[in-house]
Formats: structure tokens, sequence, C-alpha cells
């Protein structure tokens, strides 16, 4: 029963929104860190100045702007953008009970190429090179799981938001 309970949870949780706008409606170069915490509490600073947040079923690792179109340590501020808005994150689910199953997120296909080009066998990407969300995909088993699924600025976003 338990485990059923989790799988309903995990599921609703990644298929009731679309990709576009984000995972938990964080959408990167719009939404900031205090929204983001707001989400997911207080993070844990990471190797290159990410932080990173964990919940129930995933770990989200952020990357903020610094001063927006300054040099900075990282190459943080090659936006427009207010400091500590975020600029790209990864989420990494957690194989408990087991990774969220590709059918079960809200995705349109005609928007991602498959990439297969990988060294193993039964992983592969699904990339939307113009909304800037790549999935890592799993084929276990006679299923396809989501591993991770990594979201960066739009092109729209990415020429909108260009120091110039």
């Amino acid at each position: 029963m338990f485990f059923v309970i989790v799988m309903m949870i995990l599921t609703s949780t990644i298929s009731c929104q679309s990709l576009e706008n984000g995972w938990k409606d964080i959408k990167p170069l719009h939404s900031n860190k205090g929204e983001v915490e707001k989400i997911f509490g207080e993070p844990k600073i990471v190797g290159n100045n990410s932080y990173r947040y964990t919940t129930d079923d995933a770990y989200v690792e952020v990357k903020y702007a610094t001063a927006p179109c300054k040099e900075s340590q990282y190459g943080r501020g090659v936006f427009r953008v207010p400091e500590n808005t975020v600029l790209e994150y990864h989420v990494y689910f957690k194989e408990f009970p087991e990774f969220p199953r590709l059918s079960d997120i809200k995705l349109d296909k005609r928007k991602y190429e498959k990439d297969t080009s990988g060294d193993a066998p039964f992983i592969y990407s699904y990339w939307n090179r113009d909304g800037g969300i790549r999935l890592s995909v799993n084929f276990k088993g006679d299923v396809d799981r989501v591993q991770g699924i990594a979201f960066s600025p739009s092109k729209i976003d990415e020429e909108k938001f260009a120091c110039k």
C-alpha cells in the first residue's frame, strides 16, 4: 500500500504540469532564489558554487546569476537579469522506489529530438533545444524511466536577456 501511495504522489507531481513551465514552475531567467527556497527550503552549496536542494523524490541543483552582464568566476553574469535569478537547474530523481516513467511526464515529443549517441545503449536523451529542456532516460526492462531533467534558458529568453 505504501508503495502505491508513493508512486501516486511521484506521478502526480510530474505529470500534472507541462515541462515547458519548468519543474515545480521554476523557469530559468524568470525565477529567483527566494522563490526556489520557498519551494525547497534551505540549500546546501556544492561544487562550482551551485546550490543543492533535497526533496522526497529528487535532488535539485541550481545555478544562480551573479551581477548582470559582468564577468564572474563561474561565468554567471552573462544575462541581463538580477543577481540570484535562476540560470539553469538539474533535477536528479531518486530511484526509490523507481524512477518516474517517461509516459507519466506531460511531454510533447514533437518538440524533442531523441539522442542515442551515448556510450550506454540503454540510456538516451530527449532534447528540446529551443525550449532548453533535456531529459535523461534509462530503458529499464520494458519501460523508459526518467533519471533526470536539465532546464536551461529557452532560445527566446537567451536572446531577450542577452547582454548587449
